[in-house]
């Protein structure tokens, strides 16, 4: 196999199957699978029972939950499950009301108020998910 180049999964099976027959040398030669890896995706199969999953396929991405809300705001559309709904509209209303407000003064307010811990990560994005920026309004003269 070439170096840096992701083991197709296929060969691991192969790998797996054929170390159970012979030693390691052996299923290194018939595999052009480098010791190393083969040592790799044994442990691996032997932890989790499953081979290791190629990196492209194991990348993390962020799947949207069964959404039972789709709130519209300034434009546009926030999709909420109704566990935070309630927190979602406090949130928005504080903004609404005072949009002078400090992100942690909004992360304490949820807290005191809605009973639930959030990052000030958090409450930026659902804010600019709701359109609003950092941008300051002021009046022209």
């Amino acid at each position: 196999m070439v170096q840096g180049k992701a083991i197709p999964e296929p060969v691991q099976w192969i790998v797996v199957r054929l170390s159970t027959l012979m030693p390691l040398e052996e299923v290194c030669m018939y595999t052009d699978v480098s010791k190393r890896s083969v040592e790799r995706i044994m442990a691996h199969f032997r932890r989790t029972g499953s081979i290791m999953v190629p990196a492209s396929k194991a990348k993390h991405q962020l799947h949207r939950a069964l959404c039972d809300y789709d709130v519209e705001v300034r434009g546009h559309s926030l999709s909420f499950t109704s566990l935070i709904y309630h927190q979602l509209q406090h949130l928005l209303t504080t903004m609404t009301n005072m949009p002078d407000v400090y992100l942690d003064e909004l992360c304490l307010d949820l807290q005191a108020k809605c009973g639930v811990v959030v990052s000030l990560n958090t409450v930026w994005r659902t804010l600019q998910k709701g359109g609003f920026t950092m941008k300051k309004v002021r009046h022209q003269v």
